[in-house]
């Protein structure tokens, strides 16, 4: 196996077993990517949460608010904040968010 394969196979390992759930959003809030312990976390199952926007998720924050609090981190690169996100059954959790902007291939995501 070369090296570069190696490589991405490791990394897909450590963001699919993590034991903390991982989005991974774009500049509109969208969910481009997400961990197994994300969507079992929240009761959804992969399909279903696959379709949901972050703001879906994060019910006392309008769509503009999230759009907002996303602008801020692109523009200071990260943050660490407390939200509740709703689950599938209503229910709310506490969650703290630790977010960083990414850089992949000239995207900053």
């Amino acid at each position: 196996m070369n090296k570069s394969r190696e490589t991405k196979l490791r990394y897909q390992a450590i963001f699919e077993q993590s034991p903390y759930g991982i989005l991974l959003i774009d500049s509109e809030g969208v969910i481009t990517d997400f961990n197994e312990t994300a969507h079992r976390d929240l009761g959804y199952s992969r399909e279903e949460f696959a379709h949901l926007h972050i703001s879906d998720i994060d019910p006392f924050q309008s769509p503009e608010d999230v759009q907002a609090s996303i602008s801020e981190v692109i523009n200071k690169g990260s943050a660490e904040f407390e939200v509740m996100h709703k689950t599938k059954n209503g229910k709310m959790r506490d969650v703290r968010v630790i977010t960083r902007v990414l850089d992949l291939s000239g995207h900053k995501d």
